[in-house]
């Protein structure tokens, strides 16, 4: 016999059901490629609603639409990864294009963008919410931040998928997919985060839309989930010097099919 508190106790039964779950998922996916368990590992977790934070490993809260976007902060921080998702932005990209009709923003009927030096931005409407969910567990993600933010919007879309099998997500190629144009961004310099992945709306002086240049990139969404994919410009030191290099990222921007679902790391 053990006499243990009931914190204890408490802990070790979480330990013991994170441990389940991860041996399950393992068991189901064995001779089968990491991504195919990464998958099996995030609807294993999606089955068990809700999700408590530390069946996960991590203290996560509740995140609501109100809050806007989430995205990772740190896709510059290793070249491995940068070249893996290279590949994997393209072919999602390729994917979106061959199955969804671009939507073209003439005469700013979408969105307010008169830019001149601009690529602009495309829109696809109806990409399925699956599709978009294999996109997200297969981008490579190295920074303990990002990937727990991965593995929260990984699960809330699974939750989501187990109600609504048909749910859709918008795309939008920020810029065209571009660096056309772009200027570079500077990592913070304490925590080497990516803090400004937006470009706000122009003039910022303007009170009404009708003298708005560009509406900013926070305003560039649907009524659906919408997923940016965008190029972004970044002074970052991979191969002993400080270099520009084009990378690619992506945000997420929750409807309320996804809002009362999605979970976001906790950080003091």
């Amino acid at each position: 016999r053990i006499f243990i508190a009931s914190d204890s106790l408490q802990t070790f039964k979480d330990y013991l059901e994170h441990e389940t779950v991860l041996r399950d998922s393992l068991i189901e996916s064995q001779g089968k490629p990491l991504s195919a368990w990464k998958r099996s590992f995030v609807m294993s977790l999606a089955l068990r609603k809700p999700t408590r934070a530390n069946v996960i490993g991590i203290r996560l809260r509740s995140r609501l639409l109100t809050e806007g976007w989430v995205a990772p902060h740190y896709l510059h921080e290793n070249a491995d990864a940068i070249h893996n998702n290279v590949t994997h932005f393209t072919s999602f990209i390729n994917f979106v294009r061959q199955t969804t009709s671009e939507e073209v923003n003439d005469n700013n009927q979408i969105w307010r963008d008169r830019r001149v030096n601009s690529g602009h931005h495309r829109l696809y409407r109806g990409v399925p919410m699956a599709s978009a969910l294999d996109f997200i567990l297969g981008t490579s993600m190295t920074n303990q931040a990002d990937t727990a933010l991965q593995l929260a919007m990984s699960v809330a879309m699974a939750r989501t998928l187990e109600d609504a099998p048909d749910e859709l997500v918008d795309v939008v190629l920020m810029n065209g997919y571009s660096g056309f144009g772009l200027d570079g961004r500077v990592p913070d310099k304490n925590t080497d985060k990516i803090n400004n992945l937006f470009i706000g709306r122009s003039p910022k002086t303007a009170s009404s839309a009708a003298e708005l240049n560009y509406i900013g990139d926070r305003d560039v969404k649907t009524a659906n989930t919408t997923l940016h994919l965008r190029i972004l410009k970044v002074r970052t030191i991979l191969v002993g010097h400080a270099e520009m290099i084009e990378i690619p990222w992506l945000a997420l921007h929750a409807n309320r099919n996804l809002e009362i679902h999605l979970l976001e790391e906790e950080v003091n």
